[in-house]
């Protein structure tokens, strides 16, 4: 995070965000600050000046507007004491390269976490890779796995943000929730994607409910801007046999896809066989048809909730929605 990136489209988007999470739970933002390096990144200002943008949430985007208008002082802390940002509290300490001095820094943010139902962790980049090692130059612009598992074994559940601009955001995704899956040996998680970013929300025990509140919030008001996905963890190499005959715990390892994508598999066996253009009974959805790996009874659901869905017939499941 750079103050020179303050106020662009992106932060429109991250901050409303925010702000639905913020109206169901504590969340502690750690800012993961590094200095500004001259660059002409965060300069994406022109979303302002476009009113269809207002309409998911007038409240901000008015208050960007007129941030903008009166001169574009690029400081989060503006926004942080706008109270726009309701039930967080900011860590934002510079992020140090050192190893034994990032040790303390992040010390510190853990302890100013307690307490807290959500960590936001917002670095530059977001999670890290192979080519840049701790206490390398670039280091201060990734959250470290360790970091993130401790802030998960504290309790928290976590929204991780991870930069995508110049590479495929699908593959990026894939690769970043395999990641995931290793850190924290869990198959669930959801992003939520706009623009140049995607966010991983990591859920911990507890604030369940109100995440799932939060997260169809988003999906409602910002239907054209944040895209919200649930992603399970599965072998791409399954076939429909394979499905019949393997248990479910089999079923989760190695590489990911998201739910909508045809061919994936979700925990219950039941597998995406096609989109449909019919609309689904959840707000924006669109009916896919599922195949079961036990039974193979094909029906319809919304694509919301591709991810839990069961059987019908074998699973006692919901009843299918009409896909023909």
């Amino acid at each position: 995070m750079k103050n020179q990136y303050f106020g662009d489209i992106n932060d429109y988007f991250k901050y409303g965000m925010l702000r639905a999470f913020g109206r169901e739970l504590s969340i502690a933002v750690i800012w993961m600050m590094t200095p500004d390096d001259g660059s002409r990144d965060g300069r994406k200002l022109e979303y302002l000046d476009f009113e269809g943008r207002r309409g998911h949430d007038p409240e901000l985007f008015d208050w960007l507007r007129a941030w903008k208008r009166a001169g574009k002082v690029r400081d989060v802390r503006l926004i942080e004491e706008s109270g726009l940002l309701p039930n967080c509290r900011f860590f934002g300490e510079v992020v140090p390269e050192g190893v034994e001095a990032r040790a303390q820094w992040f010390a510190r943010a853990r302890e100013f976490a307690r307490g807290a139902d959500l960590v936001f962790v917002d670095p530059d980049n977001g999670l890290p890779v192979k080519s840049v090692r701790p206490g390398a130059k670039n280091w201060p612009k990734f959250v470290a796995i360790e970091e993130l598992r401790a802030l998960y074994e504290d309790g928290h559940s976590l929204l991780i943000y991870q930069h995508t601009a110049r590479t495929s955001r699908r593959d990026l995704i894939r690769a970043k929730l395999k990641q995931l899956y290793e850190a924290f040996e869990i198959e669930h998680f959801t992003s939520l994607f706009a623009w140049d970013w995607v966010a991983f929300l990591v859920t911990n025990a507890g604030p369940e409910v109100e995440l799932g509140r939060a997260t169809h919030r988003i999906m409602v008001e910002w239907e054209t801007g944040i895209h919200v996905a649930n992603n399970v963890v599965i072998p791409v190499s399954a076939t429909p046999g394979e499905i019949k005959a393997r248990p479910a715990r089999a079923i989760r390892k190695q590489l990911t896809r998201l739910t909508t994508e045809i061919g994936f598999i979700n925990r219950n066996r039941q597998q995406v066989a096609r989109k449909t253009d019919l609309p689904g009974t959840d707000h924006g959805q669109r009916i896919y048809v599922l195949r079961c790996g036990a039974c193979e009874t094909e029906y319809g659901t919304n694509g919301s909730t591709i991810y839990l869905a069961r059987c019908p017939t074998c699973q006692q499941g919901a009843a299918g929605l009409p896909f023909v």
